[in-house]
């Protein structure tokens, strides 16, 4: 699959779509949170979070890095970017979270060179679900905003199955704000 970065929603009938989901934050200015980059165009430029997704002709990848070489190199590439909180990195979870309460929680994580979405079943706290994913086996994860907001996938046979839940879609005046992860066949 290939992934992108949009601020458009793709809907069920689109049957090259097989997984989307919110990926970066915004703030009440409408100014995402996070340095993000869309077909190779700047779009937030703030590397206060550490964590970061990259897609780039085919390839996506996760890490963490203060730094934004790989921001640039997508910008550079036509590619994507967008950066989050860590969960995972290196296999240990950071000493501090900057999120507290008990929601429904997202992730991307890497383990053996593949790329994995994780979503919780419960509202669980930024340190219990990270600790759960280091505890599977996830050597880097990074935060995917949004829990219980509703997205969907698609399974090999074309059949679409609903995430989330549909009572929760972001207002007409915040879904322009809203940047989705879209992956792609």
């Amino acid at each position: 699959l290939k992934a992108e970065l949009s601020f458009d929603e793709p809907d069920t009938t689109q049957t090259d779509v097989y997984l989307y989901s919110r990926c970066a934050d915004y703030g009440k200015d409408g100014k995402i949170l996070g340095s993000m980059v869309q077909a190779g165009k700047l779009i937030s430029d703030d590397n206060t979070r550490l964590g970061y997704c990259a897609m780039v002709g085919g390839n996506t990848v996760i890490g963490i890095a203060r730094n934004e070489a790989v921001r640039d190199y997508t910008m550079e590439n036509n590619g994507y970017f967008f950066r989050q909180f860590i969960l995972v990195s290196n296999g240990e979870i950071p000493r501090v979270f900057h999120l507290h309460k008990k929601v429904e929680r997202r992730a991307l994580a890497c383990m053996d060179d593949h790329i994995y979405y994780i979503e919780s079943r419960h509202a669980e706290t930024m340190w219990d679900f990270a600790d759960a994913i280091r505890r599977y086996g996830f050597i880097d994860a990074i935060y995917i905003t949004g829990g219980d907001q509703p997205s969907f996938y698609r399974t090999s046979d074309g059949e679409h199955h609903l995430i989330g839940n549909p009572e929760n879609m972001p207002s007409m005046r915040n879904k322009q704000l809203a940047p989705y992860i879209i992956f792609r066949k």
